[in-house]
């Protein structure tokens, strides 16, 4: 479904207080509305798969995501995201797989961008690039550290139960 003129309102001001808008080049945010599509989510739907590939990039209108991660055969939450938390970004700049499993708390709202289309973007923005870097150096480490500390507290837990064996 292409975005509305009320879509797109709301983008810019979202996007605007994040300060995303304010990197753009001049005349650069059209291009990018123009690259956006919105589609909607059910309650418990799977939007992102870790270890999948998936061409999109993800930017919330309503509603909340849970990240999570997948370790040791358990689903370990990362965070939720919610209205004008952009998310699918990782693995679209480094063209890997997905890192994490994102899934629909709620009813969802997205916008979406293909992944050249995002590419594009940020080739032609070097702000923004250098800023959605730092997103993506902030949101693997944080990632990492639930990750590791669910990890030490499954291995904590392990010696306990099982120090008399």
């Amino acid at each position: 479904m292409n975005i509305t003129d009320n879509d797109a309102a709301w983008i810019r001001e979202s996007l605007t207080k994040s300060g995303y808008f304010q990197l753009f080049a001049q005349g650069e945010s059209d291009k990018f509305l123009n690259g956006l599509m919105k589609k909607s989510y059910t309650p418990g739907a799977k939007i992102i798969v870790e270890g999948d590939t998936n061409d999109f990039v993800y930017l919330v209108r309503s509603g909340e995501v849970r990240v999570e991660v997948h370790r040791q055969g358990k689903d370990i939450p990362v965070c939720v995201l919610g209205e004008g938390h952009l998310f699918g970004e990782i693995a679209v700049v480094e063209r890997g797989h997905r890192i994490a499993t994102v899934a629909a708390v709620t009813s969802v709202e997205v916008y979406l961008m293909f992944r050249e289309d995002f590419r594009k973007v940020l080739d032609r923005n070097p702000a923004l690039k250098v800023r959605l870097k730092e997103l993506m150096d902030r949101r693997i480490k944080e990632t990492e550290q639930v990750a590791a500390a669910n990890d030490s507290f499954l291995g904590a837990l392990k010696k306990r139960l099982f120090k008399s064996e």
